[in-house]
């Protein structure tokens, strides 16, 4: 009995020390989290970083406390700017960018240009495909990872320089070869498409749980996102930031 005893312990670190491991090599590159919990305020709080956004515009949308997610951020006509930084404006080994969103209508979700030269774009166009740029080069996604609107769909951005790769809920949806990612000092914004020039394609939808990464996640750590969620997978936070309780969180369709 006391043999059994022993291994079952000896099991039980072993495993919680894998699950450490594998939270740490997830955690590494994350540079911005936003989770979107604020429910007022004109800020979204980057909770690991420095990279705090500016709610620019509400239009018909703002904090939402819906029954899904049980917080967030709703766009319609609603634009959200992210101060340009060093550790955002040269990504030289790629980047991924992941959330949750309830897609209401086709339009830019997040867009980081400088001209169409030096873009990182994604954003969901109106029938359903996912459309993304970086550099001069554009990709779309292959038939319709977004199987229909209004639902909630975990959504994972991973570019490496040569190759930009989707994925919804965890699975692959959408490949397209890319070139590297152009060095520019372009502020991050959410919910619209160069809005400095006075461009028009508003997203309409609820996002959560944001996080941006200064490298490519590999099909085992974007699996990983979408299972744990980066609460969970941030239980020690960097810069004593607390991350808050993904249970507490997302409440997704079972």
């Amino acid at each position: 009995m006391r043999k059994v005893m022993v291994f079952g312990v000896t099991a039980a670190v072993l495993s919680l020390a894998i699950v450490q491991v594998a939270s740490s090599d997830v955690r590494d590159g994350l540079i911005a989290y936003w989770p979107l919990d604020e429910k007022d305020g004109d800020t979204w709080h980057d909770a690991v970083g420095n990279h705090d956004g500016d709610v620019e515009e509400v239009g018909d949308g703002g904090w939402t406390n819906d029954a899904h997610t049980r917080g967030g951020f709703a766009f319609s006509h609603s634009l959200v700017e992210i101060d340009d930084e060093d550790d955002i404006n040269e990504l030289p080994d790629g980047f991924t960018i992941a959330h949750w969103t309830y897609p209401e209508a086709g339009g830019a979700i997040m867009d980081k240009s400088g001209t169409d030269a030096t873009r990182i774009q994604w954003y969901l166009l109106g029938d359903l495909r996912h459309h993304w740029g970086v550099g001069g080069g554009f990709g779309f996604s292959d038939g319709n990872p977004v199987p229909a609107w209004k639902e909630w769909y975990h959504f994972v951005w991973s570019h490496t320089p040569g190759e930009s790769v989707v994925y919804r809920d965890g699975e692959e949806v959408g490949r397209g070869a890319q070139g590297d990612v152009p060095v520019t000092d372009a502020n991050m914004y959410f919910g619209n498409r160069l809005p400095d020039e006075g461009r028009q394609e508003w997203f309409t939808g609820t996002l959560d749980e944001v996080g941006f990464w200064n490298r490519g996640l590999t099909p085992e750590e974007v699996e990983e996102v979408f299972k744990r969620g980066l609460s969970g997978l941030l239980a020690v936070a960097p810069q004593g930031k607390i991350a808050s309780s993904w249970a507490a969180i997302k409440a997704r369709r079972r």
